[in-house]
């Protein structure tokens, strides 16, 4: 398991050609949020599973469009 600082960080290793499975993501970061991190990684990555850590009810549509983990 690694851990990153940020959305901007993991997107940017991703970018790079490291391997993940599965990304478990808050849905409030600063700079690059959840959702936008979950959709830039759903197109490199259409098969890594997303979870999303919110208690947010609001974002749950959003994240049945990027086809989260339910």
């Amino acid at each position: 398991m690694k851990l990153y600082a940020s959305g901007e960080s993991f997107f940017e290793e991703i970018q790079k050609g490291e391997a993940a499975d599965i990304l478990f993501t808050d849905i409030q970061m600063q700079q690059l949020d959840g959702v936008e991190l979950g959709k830039l990684v759903r197109r490199l990555c259409p098969d890594m599973y997303i979870v999303f850590i919110t208690s947010y009810e609001e974002y749950a549509a959003e994240s049945y469009r990027i086809e989260a983990y339910q």
